[in-house]
Formats: structure tokens, sequence, C-alpha cells
């Protein structure tokens, strides 16, 4: 959103100030904090968002490896690893004629997530949702009762942090399942940031070789 003199303005405008913000919540906060009173709940003013864009940060669910509940028996090439290739013109097909269907993604360490993106084949869901977990055992749903669109192109936006290592897209309703179809993902990608490892002493107690030991200090 941009600003002149506390006074929203068109982004054409060269001189105002651009202010971002990744919810509704931050943006009623930002906008109490710079323009003096809460955005949304303001009776006094009228302001409209020109554009909302998703904060990606980075790629992390690139060629990372993969678990599916099934392969198409009818397309058994079309394998889950190939919805994480990077690669739109290939897919991940499930099994035919069945409802639930998933496909568990291992980040191979921790990390908080900001985002993903779906991209479905005709054969979609009606009704998934989004788990997460850290040990690929026990495992919690941070997105439910998700239906793609027309588009067929899911973004999905985690207003509270989420921190896991594998991330699972659990199809509960094909939308094609009376044509014998299952669930087919062209590509999912997961977005955020890599959770920082505390620095380790490595040479710690390590074996060492020096090349003399004073003979005054012969302990040491």
């Amino acid at each position: 959103m941009y600003f002149v003199n506390k006074e929203y303005v068109d982004r054409q405008k060269s001189d105002a100030t651009y202010l971002t913000f990744s919810s509704l919540d931050e943006l009623t906060q930002i906008t109490k904090d710079y323009y003096g009173k809460s955005l949304i709940l303001s009776p006094e003013k009228d302001f409209q968002i020109k554009e909302v864009t998703m904060n990606e940060g980075k790629l992390i669910s690139l060629n990372k490896p993969v678990e599916t509940s099934s392969v198409s028996t009818n397309a058994p090439t079309f394998t889950g690893n190939l919805a994480v290739d990077g690669n739109l013109e290939t897919r991940w097909a499930s099994l035919r004629g069945v409802d639930d269907n998933w496909i568990t993604i291992d980040l191979e360490k921790e990390a908080i997530i900001d985002a993903m993106e779906i991209y479905w084949e005709a054969a979609c869901s009606d009704n998934y949702q989004i788990e997460v977990s850290n040990d690929n055992v026990n495992w919690t749903t941070v997105k439910a009762s998700l239906s793609t669109d027309a588009s067929l192109n899911d973004k999905i936006i985690f207003d509270e942090e989420v921190s896991a290592r594998y991330v699972k897209v659990h199809s509960l309703k094909s939308r094609v399942l009376d044509k014998n179809y299952g669930v087919n993902i062209y590509e999912i990608k997961v977005y955020g940031n890599y959770i920082k490892e505390p620095l380790q002493n490595i040479a710690k107690s390590k074996p060492v070789v020096v090349s003399s030991v004073s003979t005054q200090a012969p302990t040491f």
C-alpha cells in the first residue's frame, strides 16, 4: 500500500511510502502505527487494497523426497517425485476410484513454512487438507476443508507460524471419482526458511598433534 503524508494514494505516485503486510491483522496494525488509527476499524476514511501478493519466501520443496498413498495403475510412471520436480508438464497420479489419497514431502529438516502453491490437473480435489509433522508419524492439520477452484492453482498462506519437516497434501474427496479417477497434481511448491541450528564446537575433544610442548610447562 502507498501513502503520501499519511494519505493513501495510487501506487504510481513516485513519492509514496510503500507498506507491506502478510495478513489482515498485520495490515490493521501497520496502518494503525503509521496512519494513527486502525485502517480496518476506522469509519472516517475509505481505503482500497490495490494488490495482494504472496510472500513466497524461499522455495524449499524442489526435488525433495516424497511418499504417496498410491500411484495410478493406469499411469504407473506418474510417480510422486514428479510433483516436486519443478516441471508443470509432469504430474503425480493417484490410484483411480479412491477418494482418500495423499502425498508427503520431506523437507529433510525442520523449516518455518510461509506458503504453498498446488497446481492440479482436472482430476483435482473437492476436499483436501494440509497436514504437517516432524516425525512423519504424528500429524497436525493446519488447513482443512480446502477445495480448488476453476483455475486449478491454489495459493495457500499460513497466517500463523507453521514449523515442520514433513508436509502432506491429503485429499479426502476427488472431484472426478465418478469418472473413475483419483487426484492428479502437476506441482506442489512449499515456501519458507529452514530453522537455523545452533553453532556447535566441532573441534571439542578431538585428537590433536603439536610441534612441541614447553619444558617449563610440560602439562600445558
